[in-house]
């Protein structure tokens, strides 16, 4: 990898990281906007951010994809095991109060 390229690498990631740090905080820390609101203009700035990067940086799908078969059996095993760990754990106490009537 060229240094070109490794500054141009570089940057898309600190865009990527720009983008997903500043929009959530904006709209739900800045705005206060709920959670399914803020999500909204969040995905909407993510996918343009995608369609920008993959016209700039034409990637052959076969690339994108890559090993796709072990990734996944790596979700499947990642799932299993976050299934068996959450389900370690006591459940939630439920909730009293005058809303819950």
């Amino acid at each position: 990898m060229s240094t070109q390229d490794l500054k141009q690498s570089l940057t898309w990631l600190m865009l990527a990281c720009l983008i997903g740090f500043l929009v959530p905080s904006i709209f739900s820390m800045g705005f206060r906007w709920e959670r399914s609101l803020f999500l909204v203009p969040y995905v909407t700035i993510i996918t343009l951010f995608l369609a920008v990067y993959f016209r700039k940086q034409p990637i052959p799908l076969k690339k994108l994809l890559g090993p796709w078969r072990a990734g996944i059996i790596g979700a499947a095993i990642a799932t299993l095991f976050l299934m068996w760990k959450v389900q370690q754990y006591s459940p939630s106490a439920v909730p009293e109060g005058s809303f819950n009537k």
